[in-house]
């Protein structure tokens, strides 16, 4: 690519626990997860956050034979568009993504944009890679999907509660540290229940 803002990867071998830029690391072989829940559904929303907001978190990557060798298949996007099964001679030396497979793919939209105009900037995809094993990956891949709780309502307003120090979120946090049952405070305070937008 041409665009001023993306770097070749130099073929240098990830280390662990170092934090990257992918956008520093074009051409670095990433397989995802067939598997997975469908990234290409959430690419659009991932995409549209990571440019706002940046990744708050960064993906995780493995080698991708540890995700074959699991039972699992890694395939990676090849030249023209399609998803195809990393070769069984690859597998040692390409990565997989274990967390971040909606971010990625909203990342992937990002870099065509980038492809396509020079001095379009894609987001930063951060990410770090773990060396782990077979036994290991099974316990941590389902966990990621399956034991992740969502933040609710109540949580979300202690956070703008506590960064833009508005009086309303102020006071309804008060309610529940008082234990109040949430709707009730809400209904109290705002004069209706409230939805994540709010």
């Amino acid at each position: 690519t041409t665009n001023m803002h993306i770097k070749p990867w130099d073929g240098t071998p990830l280390n662990e626990n170092t934090i990257y830029n992918l956008n520093d690391m074009y051409g670095l072989p990433i397989a995802r997860i067939k598997e997975n829940r469908d990234a290409e559904k959430r690419a659009k929303a991932s995409r549209k956050v990571c440019r706002d907001n940046g990744m708050g978190q960064p993906a995780k990557l493995i080698r991708a034979r540890v995700i074959h060798d699991s039972g699992f298949t890694p395939e990676y996007r090849n030249e023209n568009g399609d998803w195809v099964e990393v070769p069984i001679e690859q597998l040692d030396n390409d990565y997989g993504i274990m967390d971040g497979h909606g971010r990625y793919a909203g990342y992937l939209n990002d870099l065509h944009a980038a492809a396509l105009d020079e001095k379009y900037e894609p987001f930063k995809f951060i990410f770090w890679f773990q060396t782990m094993g077979v036994e290991e990956f099974k316990k941590q891949f389902p966990s990621l999907n399956f034991d992740a709780v969502k933040t609710k309502t109540s949580e979300l307003a202690k956070y703008s509660s506590a960064m833009y120090k508005n009086i309303q979120t102020a006071l309804y946090t008060r309610l529940l540290d008082e234990k109040y049952i949430d709707k009730a405070a809400q209904i109290w305070i705002f004069g209706k229940e409230l939805s994540r937008d709010d």
